[in-house]
């Protein structure tokens, strides 16, 4: 991707930024999970402390949520953290002296565990999710 053509919003800049990247990997994204990424992009963003945090105390604090909404909740965050720093700031594992593969490993069990909990249609995506984890991560990284 070498020219950045500005959208006139947020969710039509990430939406562009991804079909580019989907495009030349020649791959396709389901439409949900593509929606979905879309918004967690978009939600990071506006993260001042989005770097802020240790991903296994995360992941130990959602397993030890009260109640299964604010568990499912909690995991999602975890799991789309990981995603994010594993195709936008790889570096950043890099930093903390922890494998990328780290990131990867946490995400994935973060979307296993949202979809065996989950009772919508938010399942689906959750195991499209962890099982495209690293599809996703290229195509982020395509993006940087």
């Amino acid at each position: 991707m070498q020219r950045l053509f500005l959208q006139p919003t947020e969710l039509a800049q990430w939406d562009a930024l991804l079909s580019e990247a989907q495009f030349h990997a020649e791959v396709s994204l389901d439409t949900d999970v593509k929606a979905y990424l879309t918004h967690a992009l978009i939600r990071f963003s506006k993260q001042i402390n989005l770097a802020d945090g240790i991903i296994a105390r995360e992941m130990l604090e959602a397993l030890g949520q009260a109640g299964r909404r604010y568990q499912l909740q909690a995991l999602r965050e975890v799991g789309d953290r990981c995603l994010i720093f594993s195709g936008l700031f790889p570096g950043r594992a890099a930093r903390r002296k922890v494998n990328l593969r780290y990131y990867i490993d946490m995400g994935q069990s973060a979307y296993h565990r949202v979809a065996s909990l989950e009772q919508t249609s938010f399942a689906e995506i959750a195991v499209a999710l962890r099982d495209n984890f690293q599809l996703l991560v290229t195509l982020l990284s395509s993006i940087r």
